[in-house]
């Protein structure tokens, strides 16, 4: 003679996590002290007045502590060509 038994219900299949979830960021290592670098100052004039030749600021790599300001033409300026044969002051 055999035996059977019969379980009846619903099987169902679940998964079940169960906990804390927490996002964290860890840096390690050590604090110190920031010291910035600057480059040298630049210590030629900031003001210009125009000239008849180009003028270059040598200012390239360094850190200009003011404004550079080009003067306006002087009112009392006159140019003078000379063609060879004859003065012109305009």
């Amino acid at each position: 003679m055999q035996d059977h038994i019969v379980i009846g219900g619903d099987l169902q299949l679940r998964n079940t996590i169960d906990g804390d979830l927490a996002l964290c960021n860890q840096i390690d290592g050590q604090g110190g002290v920031f010291f910035p670098l600057y480059p040298e100052a630049y210590t030629g004039p900031t003001t210009v007045t125009p000239g008849p030749e180009a003028q270059t600021l040598s200012t390239s790599g360094l850190m200009v502590p003011d404004n550079i300001t080009i003067e306006p033409i002087p009112s009392n300026y006159g140019l003078i060509t000379w063609d060879g044969s004859t003065l012109t002051v305009s």
